[in-house]
């Protein structure tokens, strides 16, 4: 899986009308919430087979911040 398809995805899982760019603070997003970390770990958990822990989710603040986490190129 390639970074764009990774974000599409990623999109699609979270429900958001717009695309995702790599300044994004998921944090800062209308619609995120406790549902939204849910979605986030179990999607990265699901396509790239990383586990996030509660202290690592915190340190993931931006689109770029997750995908250095997941080491998407």
């Amino acid at each position: 899986m390639n970074k764009s398809e990774f974000l599409v995805g990623l999109q699609k899982q979270l429900e958001l009308d717009h695309e995702l760019e790599l300044t994004t603070n998921l944090k800062e997003l209308e619609t995120w919430d406790s549902i939204a970390d849910m979605v986030l770990i179990s999607y990265v958990d699901r396509v790239a087979g990383m586990k996030i822990n509660s202290h690592e989710l915190v340190k993931i603040t931006t689109v770029e911040s997750l995908l250095e986490f997941i080491n998407l190129k």
